[in-house]
């Protein structure tokens, strides 16, 4: 006890509630700030840059502190009500409805095939055991107690059994001072809680779960730097990327049907996107390839495969001990059927399956000596062995070139977000074709 200090009912420290009636008082006032702030942001014109600021600048960013300071998941009610009105902003910003499972994957990490708008109740815990155990030292020094362990700070045992009861079956972290680990350990149990119902969900959940896969979601929106989406863009790659509705059931001006899932587009013939998206990809690498003063020319005359096609693309001098570079760019679908059998089983299979086919095609070229580069993506965002070991291999030599560190994240942004364009404009294309009212601004 301490003689003469009086402890209020709502007493904070620095910010940091002290007592049970404080957190009620400082988690309202956060509720109410946030509420405000996302009722602002779902008022911005673009989802994009909406979805970027909710994610990292608004929600978790704004309650850090406090989860690290205080016991936030004895306070279910208050936590439910923070999350239904994240999971609302969310729903408003991509124009979509999540069910339960769907906003589960939602609030996973990037790295996890989630959209990194995370939960409350999910970091509620992970962040408090990670604080106390960095802590725990400093405030036994601070107390001069030398004897003082862990258990004896307050909240600390509550927070271990709560954890028990959540994971019963995992140990705890080798460093747990660490949030992420903690949290590492969380997200493996939500992911393997969820449940796929097909083979297409089997395949999205694996492919949404590589790194270049969720390579977009991280690019700044910017509309001179070229990654800023058309607002009906980001909502058809959002409800690609979490599997939800994102048309009504249609015929596709091919004469098949459309499911609500809008995932025909991405292998119909005659859907635009897919024309704009090989340009594209080409055009990263072209560029990328001069950027490196390595001079690059797309299509060239005279060199053709075994079909008779020209290549996408070849250096105009040596790549690789002596060999000049020559690639070939494609990109496809995830769920077409003749892929399923490869997607099904490991993210990334269908590119490599496209690799080698294209290996075949080129092999007159390649025993001219030529370095041939199969340059295969999926529309759920995989790459191809070979894709990614040559990205790997030009984004060194962009570091080298600009001494920028940054500079291989951003080619591997570009390049998914060439991706991603190219599904939205995919599944636009296969809506019939309608005259517009643009007479009547006229009038």
């Amino acid at each position: 006890m301490s003689p003469g200090i009086i402890i209020v009912n709502e007493l904070t420290l620095l910010g940091a509630p002290i007592t049970d009636n404080a957190f009620v008082k400082v988690f309202k006032d956060k509720l109410d700030q946030l509420k405000l702030l996302f009722g602002r942001l779902t008022n911005l014109d673009n989802y994009q840059i909406a979805y970027y600021l909710l994610r990292n600048c608004l929600s978790i960013p704004k309650l850090v502190f406090l989860l690290r300071t205080s016991p936030t998941w004895n306070n279910i009610d208050l936590i439910e009500e923070m999350d239904n009105c994240i999971k609302s902003t969310l729903e408003t910003i991509t124009n979509s409805t999540l069910l339960q499972d769907q906003w589960i994957l939602a609030s996973l990490p990037v790295r996890s095939g989630g959209l990194g708008v995370r939960r409350v109740r999910d970091l509620a815990l992970p962040a408090f055991l990670s604080s106390v155990n960095g802590v725990s030292s400093m405030v036994s020094i601070m107390l001069h107690l030398p004897t003082l362990t862990i258990d004896e700070i307050s909240g600390y045992m509550d927070g271990i059994n709560a954890w028990q009861e959540l994971n019963p079956d995992s140990s705890h972290p080798e460093r747990p001072q660490l949030q992420k680990q903690w949290d590492t350990i969380q997200i493996d149990r939500l992911f393997n809680e969820l449940r796929f119902d097909n083979d297409e969900e089997v395949a999205r959940i694996l492919a949404i779960r590589k790194p270049e896969s969720g390579a977009w979601l991280n690019v700044l929106p910017s509309r001179n730097l070229g990654t800023l989406l058309e607002n009906n863009s980001f909502r058809i790659i959002i409800g690609l990327r979490l599997g939800v509705d994102i048309c009504t059931p249609h015929l596709c001006r091919c004469g098949s049907m459309v499911t609500s899932k809008g995932r025909h587009g991405l292998k119909c013939k005659k859907s635009a996107g897919r024309g704009p998206r090989h340009s594209d990809l080409n055009n990263t690498i072209k560029r990328t390839l001069t950027t490196v003063d390595i001079p690059a020319k797309l299509e060239p005359p005279g060199l053709f495969r075994e079909d008779g096609k020209r290549v996408d693309g070849i250096s105009l001098i040596p790549w690789h001990k002596g060999q000049t570079l020559v690639w070939d760019a494609t990109c496809t679908d995830t769920f077409a059927p003749s892929n399923l059998r490869y997607s099904t089983r490991a993210a990334g299979k269908a590119a490599d399956d496209k690799a080698k086919r294209k290996e075949s095609k080129y092999r007159t070229l390649i025993d001219r000596n030529y370095h041939f580069v199969p340059f295969s993506v999926e529309t759920m965002g995989p790459w191809c062995e070979d894709a990614i070991k040559f990205v790997e291999e030009l984004g060194k030599m962009i570091e080298l070139k600009t001494n920028d560190p940054r500079s291989k994240t951003f080619l591997k942004q570009r390049i998914s977000m060439a991706i991603q364009k190219g599904n939205a404009a995919a599944v636009m294309g296969c809506f019939e074709p309608s005259d517009s009212m643009e007479e009547v601004f006229y009038l």
